[in-house]
């Protein structure tokens, strides 16, 4: 099994790399990927700790972008993790993030709960989200739980939501091809929930118009159902379809396990075969060569 979406406190995950690599090791994961929220910080730590105990860590990040005024996270795989451009552009995306930070805070004092940016630094390890803001609403007692704390004030619609600058998804692609990786649409059953009226089968669509290259289909909250649909729209689309349990650590997403989601999820290796294909004809490669991950 593999699975190829989750966080460490490089951005809003709870575990450092090495807790991250140790779980998987133990769950007999064959390969994951670190897909932190706009930064590829903890991928070299994470393959270093990973040598030799026959896990493979393939570099990913997960961009942050928007898709008709609603948020969309666009995952890239393979990219090179020492681009120096791709790593100013993705400098660039946590610098909007932490200018949000400011008003949130706002937004919350004007509903009667007061933080400061040291509350929400303490928070941190890495790029500052909402998920600190949570855990500071927290300890000062504001709520019991983070997810509590999005239901009711931090989430997209919320009454201390701040939508924050976004980069458009054909730049975001663009800017993950340029480092030489595969651009994948992240838990889309999240982005159609919010907007009803559009098909799986249109939004990958016009993402495929601007490079997309894959679909992740196996997901947490994909029921079989859902993952049997995005399956046949990737296929229909020539699009590598990809997995991964999101995992962001025990508390921020309750429930939530490495490899294993809510329980049921089981993401097979032989993904990995249809996105090295993906590579290769994105970037041009003969069927004998694999990204340096892989190599």
């Amino acid at each position: 099994m593999i699975d190829l979406h989750s966080h460490t406190l490089a951005s809003d995950g709870e575990w450092s790399p090495k807790q991250l690599v140790d779980a998987a090791v133990a769950a007999g994961l064959s390969a994951i990927s670190i897909t932190d929220h706009d930064t590829i910080a903890s991928y070299h730590e994470a393959r270093r700790l990973a040598a030799g105990t026959g896990l493979r860590v393939i570099p990913g990040v997960e961009v942050s972008s928007e898709y008709n005024g609603q948020s969309l996270h666009l995952l890239g795989y393979f990219v090179d993790p020492d681009d120096a451009e791709f790593r100013a552009r993705l400098a660039s995306v946590q610098a909007a993030r932490e200018a949000r930070t400011p008003k949130l805070l706002a937004r919350l004092k004007s509903l009667g709960m007061e933080l400061t940016l040291e509350d929400i630094a303490s928070e941190a390890s890495g790029v500052v989200g909402r998920p600190h803001v949570a855990a500071a609403m927290v300890k000062r007692g504001y709520c019991e739980t983070i997810p509590e704390a999005f239901d009711q004030y931090l989430a997209d619609g919320k009454p201390a939501y701040v939508p924050k600058d976004r980069v458009i998804p054909r730049d975001a692609i663009r800017w993950i091809h340029d480092a030489g990786g595969i651009a994948v649409i992240a838990h889309p059953r999240s982005l159609k929930s919010r907007m009803r009226g559009l098909s799986y089968g249109s939004i990958i669509g016009s993402l495929a118009l601007d490079g997309l290259d894959g679909v992740e289909c196996y997901y947490s909250s994909h029921n079989d159902r859902t993952r049997d649909e995005l399956m046949r729209v990737a296929a229909r689309m020539k699009l590598c379809i990809t997995g991964g349990s999101d995992f962001h650590g025990p508390t921020v997403r309750a429930g939530v396990t490495l490899g294993r989601g809510y329980g049921k999820l089981s993401i097979p290796d032989k993904l990995l075969d249809g996105m090295i294909k993906a590579w290769q004809r994105r970037h041009g490669h003969g069927p004998e060569e694999r990204p340096a991950c892989l190599s």
